[in-house]
């Protein structure tokens, strides 16, 4: 079978499976990555049914829980109370999904801390096997399904249920206008062939980045934080939030602090590390917050992961009221000798970047260097746009720092594993080599790093600028 006939074949069954407008980017995600997502998705999907059910079948339950029931008499007293069937099948809907969420969990990661470690260190634990259609094993498994979970919610338009989320959470009469504002976002900036490959790298990957490189991305977050002006009673929104280290750090300042990522494993784990945060499911430049919500919009590392940033800003210009600022962090490019390290690595062993995996647009690129990125800022109308360099050598184990690539984070993580087994022992061969650059006598790499920070003031209103 040739590779576009198995890639259409596995189109076809996501589609009826479900997966509609996305059953490509899972076929591709299959065929192309050797990831089980078939199997992954089928089971999720059997998750949501059941959780689902829960909402859409509530007479039936309530009617059964009242004739016959272990919960009949806390029915019969919410139904007393004013409470209608679909409002307890709501809850019980919630209450499902919550439990759901925190099996999937447990499957991904059997420690969960509430045991000594020597106990823990006896214990057995678990992994989700593939099985064919015969019913045996393929020899992969479904590892980190929590992280797709709510990808797969049958609500709808993701994007408009977050966009619901969010409004409540300042007034309800805010609604439409939250709904326009998504609209207008989706006629004019349409998703990007690197927005699609930039969701498939990442999807999945929250624990593989919060293990690795979660603790990198973290030296600027103070400066950051600093160049918004976040303080005590701050309104600002976390945007790309990731493992939650800047929400962390803006709630440490006594700020109102709200997030949101691309990525539902990134939104859940920024959920489980910031308790009275509730980070929504949303990309730029579609972010489900009406015009002029916040003080204050932070993005860590994330322009790098937009297909356009130039409107990607102009969103954080929008959703940010006059006055307030916008502050932002890339990576310089060309970087410094620690962050191409893994990459020299890739190029000794022959590894060429994937053919499905794209750059940026022309038109959408633009200088990562300081004056690239305040003009950036100065085209999305934020005024007194001024961007700073920093450097530093980052510490870390040569292992550590392997593995975030290895279990493929980010572009380089794709042109490793592009290259299989053999590649992959190839590429780490000339790693290990290289790594004496930067090894200490404690056996730690000492990593050279630089990185851009950029901020700006959202000007009074009829100075917006959209794209």
């Amino acid at each position: 079978m040739t590779e576009a006939t198995e890639l259409d074949r596995l189109t076809a069954l996501f589609s009826a499976l479900g997966a509609d407008a996305d059953a490509r980017d899972w076929a591709e995600s299959e065929a192309e990555e050797g990831l089980p997502q078939l199997a992954r998705y089928r089971l999720l999907r059997t998750v949501w049914q059941d959780v689902d059910a829960w909402g859409t079948a509530a007479p039936q339950w309530v009617a059964a829980y009242r004739t016959d029931g272990a919960a009949a008499d806390a029915v019969d007293r919410a139904l007393a109370a004013g409470l209608t069937p679909e409002d307890l099948g709501a809850l019980a809907r919630e209450v499902a999904r919550e439990t759901a969420f925190g099996v999937l969990y447990a499957l991904a990661d059997p420690a969960d801390g509430s045991l000594p470690a020597e106990v823990e260190a006896q214990l057995p634990g678990w992994r989700l096997a593939e099985l064919n259609a015969a019913g045996a094993p393929t020899g992969r498994h479904l590892d980190a399904l929590h992280e797709d979970f709510a990808e797969l919610e049958p609500r709808g338009d993701r994007t408009m249920t977050e966009a619901t989320e969010a409004t409540e959470a300042t007034e309800a009469t805010e609604a439409t206008e939250a709904t326009e504002a998504i609209e207008g976002a989706k006629a004019t900036a349409p998703t990007t062939p690197f927005d699609h490959a930039e969701r498939r790298i990442w999807s999945g990957k929250a624990e593989a980045y919060a293990d690795t490189y979660a603790r990198l991305c973290a030296h600027l977050v103070p400066a950051l934080l600093d160049a918004a002006e976040v303080g005590p009673g701050t309104r600002v929104l976390d945007v790309g939030c990731g493992t939650g280290t800047v929400s962390a750090a803006a709630v440490a300042r006594g700020a109102s602090v709200y997030a949101a990522d691309a990525d539902p494993g990134m939104a859940a784990a920024t959920r489980r590390a910031v308790p009275g945060v509730t980070p929504h499911i949303a990309r730029l430049p579609e972010l489900p917050y009406p015009d002029d919500t916040f003080d204050a919009a932070v993005g860590n590392f994330v322009l790098n992961h937009v297909g356009r940033p130039r409107a990607a800003l102009a969103e954080l210009h929008r959703i940010t009221r006059p006055g307030g600022r916008v502050a932002v962090t890339i990576w310089r490019s060309p970087g410094a000798p620690g962050q191409t390290l893994i990459g020299r690595a890739a190029q000794a062993a022959g590894l060429t970047r994937p053919t499905w995996l794209p750059a940026l647009a022309p038109q959408d690129d633009f200088p990562r260097t300081p004056e690239g990125l305040a003009a950036l800022l100065d085209t999305a109308g934020l005024l007194g746009a001024e961007c700073s360099e920093t450097a530093w050598e980052h510490r870390c184990d040569p292992d550590i720092w392997w593995a975030g690539a290895e279990r493929g984070i980010g572009a380089i993580g794709q042109v490793l594993n592009s290259g299989g087994a053999e590649g992959m022992a190839a590429a780490r061969r000339a790693y290990d080599d290289l790594c004496t650059e930067f090894r200490t006598r404690d056996g730690l790499l000492v990593l050279p790093h630089v990185a851009l920070l950029a901020a700006g003031t959202v000007q009074g209103p009829g100075g917006r600028i959209s794209w």
